[in-house]
């Protein structure tokens, strides 16, 4: 829920993240400031962390020098439990750097060839190159100068190519390419059918789970992979995401500059022009459609799930008497 700017360095960079769907902001509304008066209240129905108190410059009185940014936690990913991490980070929605030598190791349990596409340098390149995920079919977005952004097209105009052959391309020194987020099916509820697109579930075929025990009960929606390579760095721009993210970064440097939902009315998303109703929940969810949840469920698939599961109720309770009326006849007989 935290909005965030990201950019990447490094020849090659590479990372992971659990959770899909962003919105991009609008840059013209971004530099003005301008806060349109029927959209002040989305700002301060955020109820979570926050660098700055809501008062802070009435409390501090004006001229008081800024407290400067926050440092964020840091936190070695051994020494977190679960609960730990769900109720000092989670459920307060702030941020933390999370440490380790092994990432997937310890989130996932892959090891040793298994995570060999993970490794530094051209080693890790050509270990996804040559592996199993060498040959699913991917869709990347190319850029025709190295000025140019990324995340300009939609997914339609990406061009599809193997694994293998944009690693190809990596090695050959291209920093055109960017393999980011892929189409997933959806069933008739619009939820993805697969926690991944195939070459990730085929790089993380080895795992010996794919609910990393840091998360606990929690529910990982969707698994993305980005790829690419940039000299001079790239950006992000900026953007908020639908779901938290559980960002691992495997080669390359990122750098995040993050902004408290509280923001939004400043920041002006895009896609608040664009909704009729949008809607900032206490965790910082921001939704620019009716009825979707906290935590991110439509209402409409809850009481689809809650009808399918009162029949099967009523189905179970039919059979139980049933059945226990012979028992007790059985019973009465004997």
């Amino acid at each position: 829920a935290i909005l965030a700017q990201a950019s990447s360095r490094e020849k090659h960079h590479q990372h992971m993240a659990g959770g899909k769907g962003r919105k991009r902001f609008s840059h013209s509304r971004r530099a003005t400031g301008a806060v349109e008066p029927q959209k002040r209240l989305l700002g301060p129905r955020y109820r979570g962390f926050c660098p700055l108190p809501e008062n802070f410059s009435k409390a501090a009185g004006a001229g008081a020098p800024h407290p400067g940014p926050l440092e964020v936690d840091r936190r070695c990913l051994s020494d977190i439990s679960p609960s730990e991490f769900f109720d000092c980070f989670v459920r307060q929605r702030r941020p933390v750097v999370l440490a380790t030598q092994q990432p997937l190791a310890d989130l996932f349990g892959l090891h040793g060839a298994s995570a060999a596409w993970a490794l530094p340098g051209k080693e890790g390149v050509r270990a996804m190159r040559d592996g199993p995920a060498g040959s699913s079919v991917v869709a990347v977005e190319w850029r025709s100068t190295t000025s140019e952004a990324f995340g300009q097209s939609d997914a339609s105009k990406r061009r599809r190519s193997t694994l293998s052959e944009f690693c190809s391309a990596l090695e050959a020194g291209s920093e055109l390419g960017y393999l980011t987020t892929q189409p997933i099916d959806e069933d008739d509820d619009g939820c993805p059918v697969a926690l991944a697109a195939p070459h990730l579930l085929a790089l993380l075929a080895g795992a010996r789970r794919l609910r990393p025990k840091l998360v606990g009960a929690l529910a990982p929606v969707q698994y993305n992979l980005w790829f690419g390579r940039a000299g001079e760095g790239t950006t992000s721009g900026l953007h908020h995401d639908f779901h938290d993210n559980l960002y691992v970064l495997l080669r390359g440097e990122k750098e995040f500059r993050l902004f408290s939902p509280r923001c939004a009315d400043i920041l002006r998303p895009v896609g608040l022009d664009q909704a009729t109703k949008p809607c900032m929940h206490a965790n910082g969810l921001l939704c620019y459609v009716q009825d979707i949840r906290e935590d991110g469920a439509p209402e409409s698939v809850l009481r689809k799930w809650r009808r399918q599961t009162q029949a099967s109720s009523r189905g179970s309770q039919s059979n139980k008497s049933v059945f226990g009326g012979l028992n007790d006849t059985d019973d009465e007989e004997d």
